[in-house]
């Protein structure tokens, strides 16, 4: 009970300012610590289909990308289907074949025979084992 009479009570106030920085602080970490989109080097409209997600290490891919003008990038570099540059520019995978998969992202606008070209110059050089990316079926 408050006995004091004629004495007007303060309302209490909210500082604001503390609650921002705060609001800031979190919104700089969800920032920093988000995933950001990782862009490749081709412009690719992936076919749809069902995803299968296989965890596989970055020692045992070989990154395959394909766009609709049939340009080839091996891991980031572009590739002018030439077998002796395919050789130099999977060097490291070379002693591993067997354990090495070739992850293709193909357009969906290109033809089977483009992909396939790529495929038969892999297994030239000693690859076999061979994984097609497709967007999920169920976006």
């Amino acid at each position: 009970m408050d006995f004091r009479r004629g004495q007007r009570r303060e309302d209490p106030e909210i500082n604001l300012i503390p609650m921002i920085d705060i609001l800031l602080v979190i919104l700089i970490f969800l920032m920093v610590s988000s995933t950001f989109i990782h862009q490749r080097g081709l412009n690719i409209n992936l076919p749809s289909g069902s995803n299968k997600n296989n965890e596989l290490t970055k020692d045992q891919v070989i990154e395959v990308d394909m766009d609709q003008q049939g340009k080839v990038s091996v891991n980031h570099h572009i590739w002018s289907n030439n077998l002796s540059q395919l050789t130099t520019l999977v060097a490291d995978h070379l002693t591993n074949k067997s354990d090495t998969y070739i992850v293709i992202r193909a357009d969906k606008n290109l033809s089977h025979g483009q992909v396939m070209e790529v495929v038969s110059d892999f297994q030239q050089i000693g690859f076999n084992h061979f994984t097609l990316v497709t967007e999920d079926s169920n976006h």
